[in-house]
């Protein structure tokens, strides 16, 4: 696990080095810069802060001093507030909003840097990219008496429900949001290219009824898996970025999903469809295991775009959230009240530790 923790420390000071750099530029007061949690393991200064490498190397941190004496803290008395310059909440909007942006910024920058170098003029062999038609592929033959038996084949290609969606996510999106009943499929075949209309009954998956299947497995309607790769430096450039940017929409999409199930009452139990930190090390670890540096690349572009996505959600606890925030204050022209702000980020980061620890629940099950 020692290569998968490289890794991860790697992505995690290119975050951190993105909010500390562009702190540095604004002479804005900077108190530590630490990779990892728990106890130090070595450090030193320099500049003014303590740069400190702690034991437990699952993310990071860049400290900045409080505009406020934390001894006197208390709810029994007016707080009384710095109006120093140099710390960070007391300077402009926009300079703030730039510091708290560039963690993600740098995290893009690193994978869009990996891939540009695998598909330019670096000596990269290129990255494969899955080219998909219409429709989804019925993946195995329904079971006899399921709702699909007689009316859709194996291989069979659905086209439309009901009218016409497109991708994957869509037609699973419509059977399972569908009340018991039939839909209609426009399906085509490989030996009957010729669109027809079938039939299909929709029951409940689960118990409760809040989900809905149609019994049969699909699957991507899979046209060819092309080679992005260029020696003109502008088109490999156009092309890594296409290519970040369809990471970035699907990574989004994903963590969506799944943050959306842990609060949904019908959604999957919690750890269940993400990987926490002893996952993430597992995959890692495989990965490194392989020695083939362009697969190890490619793990560190995917978790650097990872960790910029989760870190651009707006829950309080991260990036996001405290950009929100600065965002807020640009259009109303006034800040948001302080220990509002704290009240939030104290039950963000509460969600955030539920949602660890659920997923490492779920990494220990799966061994």
């Amino acid at each position: 696990p020692l290569g998968a923790l490289a890794v991860l420390a790697g992505i995690v000071l290119v975050h951190e080095s993105g909010h500390y750099l562009a702190a540095r530029a604004f002479n804005i007061s900077v108190e530590e810069f630490s990779i990892g949690f728990g106890p130090k393991i070595l450090g030193f200064e320099k500049f003014g802060n303590e740069f400190n490498l702690r034991a437990l190397p699952l993310g990071g941190y860049v400290r900045f001093p409080e505009n406020f004496d934390i001894l006197d803290y208390s709810e029994n008395f007016e707080i009384e507030y710095s109006d120093d310059p140099q710390l960070l909440q007391n300077r402009p909007w926009q300079e703030r909003a730039v510091v708290l942006s560039g963690g993600v910024i740098f995290n893009l920058l690193l994978a869009f840097g990996i891939y540009f170098g695998e598909i330019g003029p670096l000596g990269g062999s290129g990255l494969p990219r899955a080219v998909f038609d219409d429709g989804v592929i019925v993946a195995q033959s329904p079971r006899s008496g399921g709702p699909s038996d007689g009316a859709l084949l194996k291989g069979d290609i659905i086209t439309g429900i009901n009218g016409g969606q497109k991708q994957v996510s869509d037609f699973i999106s419509t059977i399972r949001d569908t009340p018991d009943g039939e839909i209609a499929t426009t399906t085509t075949t490989s030996s009957k290219p010729v669109s027809t209309t079938k039939t299909v009954s929709i029951q409940p998956q689960r118990n409760d009824g809040s989900t809905q299947t149609i019994g049969v497995s699909l699957r991507p309607n899979l046209e060819k898996v092309e080679r992005l790769k260029s020696n003109n430096p502008i088109v490999a450039f156009k092309l890594a970025f296409e290519y970040l940017l369809d990471i970035f929409t699907q990574t989004l999409l994903g963590t969506v999903s799944v943050l959306a199930s842990f609060i949904s009452p019908s959604g999957s139990a919690p750890g269940q469809k993400i990987s926490g930190p002893i996952g993430l090390i597992q995959q890692g670890s495989s990965v490194v295991a392989t020695k083939d540096w362009t697969a190890v690349w490619m793990f560190a572009a995917g978790l650097s775009v990872n960790l910029g996505v989760l870190n651009a959600l707006p829950l309080p606890a991260l990036d996001g959230g405290q950009l929100a925030f600065v965002i807020a204050e640009a259009i109303s022209g006034k800040k948001v009240d302080q220990k509002f702000q704290e009240g939030l980020t104290s039950v963000a980061v509460l969600f955030l530790l539920w949602l660890s620890v659920s997923a490492a629940v779920g990494d220990v099950s799966g061994l």
